[in-house]
């Protein structure tokens, strides 16, 4: 299981959203929301559940923990 990036960038384009929206939402630089996107820093759980309300996802399986990237 794996954070699917093509997932999440989908969401925000379906919400007409910005990455740098998800980051201030978060309270993060969108430098470090880049990371963590590209897979080269960790989400950690607070991160993910705001997300999922930014979003408006039920589940954060459908874009933290998919089988592929699909």
């Amino acid at each position: 299981m794996m954070f699917s990036k093509k997932r999440l960038l989908a969401s925000l384009a379906l919400k007409e959203k910005t990455l740098g929206e998800l980051a201030e939402y978060l309270g993060i630089d969108a430098s470090t929301l880049t990371r963590k996107v590209h897979g080269r820093s960790e989400w950690t759980r607070t991160e993910i559940q705001k997300t999922c309300e930014f979003l408006g996802i039920d589940s954060p399986k459908q874009i933290f923990f998919v089988d592929c990237d699909a």
